[in-house]
């Protein structure tokens, strides 16, 4: 097997685990334990390459609503989800021109993977205030670079 169809291998079985862990996602068949920071941006960015940003939005906002109700826990917050998809999406905007998914995952995943980097634009306290959990506020802490 050349190197090439190898690569093409690994990036289609790669793509398989994606859509995986998006169907899981979607039909709450995920442990609430393993969809965790990675898992997020995982699924934001299948779908913001796959869908407009306000479509993707959407999607993964309904989906995260169904998801967290049918493990039993509260917790969404409208703020820290619609950060990371803005941070993602222009990420993918930025560094996404022809390269591979997995390679894109594995870049976005080694910059951003860290979930605590939301805390050097907001304050623990804004983002846990009910205003947060429920509408878009912009941070507190430093300007958006985004």
């Amino acid at each position: 097997m050349s190197a090439t169809t190898h690569d093409r291998d690994d990036s289609r079985r790669g793509m398989l685990d994606v859509e995986e862990l998006v169907r899981d996602f979607e039909n709450c068949a995920l442990p609430l334990n393993s969809f965790k920071h990675h898992a997020h941006l995982i699924v934001i960015s299948f779908y913001l390459t796959r869908m407009s940003p306000p479509e993707a939005t959407e999607r993964f906002r309904t989906y995260l609503y169904q998801f967290i109700n049918h493990h039993g826990v509260t917790g969404y917050n409208e703020t820290i989800t619609l950060f990371w998809i803005g941070l993602v999406h222009q990420f993918l905007k930025s560094d996404g021109a022809d390269r591979s998914f997995k390679d894109l995952i594995g870049e976005l995943i080694e910059r951003y993977g860290d979930s605590g980097l939301i805390f050097n634009y907001y304050s623990r306290e804004l983002l846990s205030s009910e205003k947060a959990k429920a509408d878009w506020l912009e941070p507190d802490l430093k300007p958006l670079d985004f």
